[in-house]
């Protein structure tokens, strides 16, 4: 524990005078100049502390300053680092959506193929079927170009609505 300045000027005082009394007692030449010679070591040591004091203070400020300067330069790089890893996460997350979109529609679009196919092989062979009615190419191609996964039924209706209403204008004539 370290005493206040003051309790320690005052404490030097009382050990100067001390030292004074005793030296003032004795009137040896030997014991005068030893407690001379200790008492200029005293000051020295007093001025030496005194000034590492200041120097470390103003030291310790520009040494501080640099840690924190550090410091902040590693927190820039961690947040640049975490803004780079968002973009890739968003983006890699993005493109997985796209790719399972893709997938689908490739799924679907395999489907469709399915189902002209069995389409063409359960209607390509009967003969009960009014002459070009499956055999029209125009109707599998309304069948390959369709956009919707269900929309087979809905072709095959279409086509044969209209072959209908073909093959009734050309009765009445």
């Amino acid at each position: 524990m370290r005493s206040s300045p003051v309790t320690e000027l005052t404490l030097n005082d009382i050990i100067t005078d001390v030292a004074n009394n005793f030296l003032n007692r004795t009137g040896a030449r030997l014991l005068a100049t030893t407690f001379q010679r200790w008492q200029q070591v005293l000051t020295t040591h007093h001025n030496a502390s005194a000034y590492a004091i200041k120097y470390d203070e103003a030291h310790l400020q520009s040494r501080m300053l640099l840690a924190w300067r550090l410091k902040l330069h590693d927190r820039l790089q961690m947040a640049k680092v975490a803004r780079w890893a968002n973009r890739y996460f968003v983006t890699r997350n993005a493109w997985r959506v796209w790719i399972r979109a893709l997938e689908e529609r490739r799924r679907e679009r395999k489907l469709r193929e399915f189902e002209v196919a069995k389409l063409r092989k359960f209607f390509g062979g009967m003969s009960l079927a009014p002459p070009g009615f499956f055999r029209d190419e125009l109707f599998f191609l309304s069948l390959e170009k369709s956009d919707k996964p269900g929309s087979i039924p809905q072709a095959m209706r279409n086509y044969s609505t209209r072959a209908y209403r073909e093959g009734s204008e050309t009765s009445k004539c």
